[in-house]
């Protein structure tokens, strides 16, 4: 389900960032407020921020991982003061506390769990971690699933084309995260959370998401990418779910074979 964006009113939201930047890649953000006071933040400026965000954050709930909600906006072009071809608002968390490092090893469980999410959709621009009522949450998906802001142009050229095939450069990109998702499974050893922590929720989140696959419960997810994207860009993200499912049969453990 889309969101009408005409159900709630805008502000620029200004981040404090540790760089000093006024905004992120994404761009200028903005908060939308519903008439019940419910915040969500939006991100409008790349395309395929959007899509990011609403796949990880959609995944991160059926996983049962600690991340924001996520919903993409329909498309209302007489709405001038930001862009709704291509939007997503974020569930708005008032008290967000980055994380210490101490926070990671007393919350070892959702930590490792928020870890391996983020090597299983390959965030390039950096793992961010929070704490929120006394939980690690893990947020900030934009540059995910080899789609970051190095292939934003590429990834709009697709979207302008009528084709509904996966062109030459979508089915690279597939077999580049293919590569990565293999190899980053096999450095989940070397973080500061205990090998036993992290072998017991790999393995939780491992058969989580193989049972969610075999079930075609991401589907829903991509009908709605569906509506605002090319067919060729869903396809794109059905074949990186498909070949993180075919890693994960392949990979039953963190232990060595």
């Amino acid at each position: 389900m889309l969101l009408n964006p005409e159900n709630y009113e805008y502000c620029r939201f200004n981040q404090k960032r540790s760089d000093g930047n006024e905004y992120g890649e994404s761009g200028p953000s903005y908060m939308a407020t519903d008439q019940t006071g419910n915040k969500l933040l939006v991100k409008q400026m790349n395309a395929m921020d959007a899509a990011n965000e609403y796949l990880a954050c959609s995944l991160a709930q059926l996983l049962e991982i600690n991340a924001p909600k996520a919903w993409l906006f329909s498309s209302h072009k007489q709405i001038k003061r930001i862009s709704f071809r291509h939007s997503v608002g974020i569930e708005f968390f008032d008290g967000f506390i980055n994380d210490t490092k101490e926070d990671m090893l007393h919350l070892q469980n959702e930590a490792a769990r928020c870890i391996i999410f983020n090597l299983l959709i390959d965030q390039e621009d950096g793992e961010s971690y929070a704490v929120h009522n006394g939980k690690i949450y893990t947020y900030d998906f934009a540059s995910a699933f080899t789609m970051g802001i190095n292939f934003q142009d590429a990834f709009l050229k697709e979207m302008k084309s009528p084709s509904k095939e996966l062109s030459q450069f979508l089915a690279q990109r597939i077999n580049i995260f293919r590569l990565y998702l293999y190899d980053a499974i096999n450095i989940l050893d070397k973080t500061a959370i205990p090998m036993d922590t992290m072998e017991t929720e790999y393995m939780d989140i491992r058969n989580r998401f193989l049972s969610l696959f075999e079930n075609n419960a991401f589907e829903l997810i991509l009908d709605d990418i569906k509506e605002l994207y090319p067919i060729a860009i869903a396809d794109y993200y059905r074949n990186i779910l498909n070949q993180t499912a075919c890693v994960l049969r392949e990979k039953p453990s963190l232990k060595p074979n």
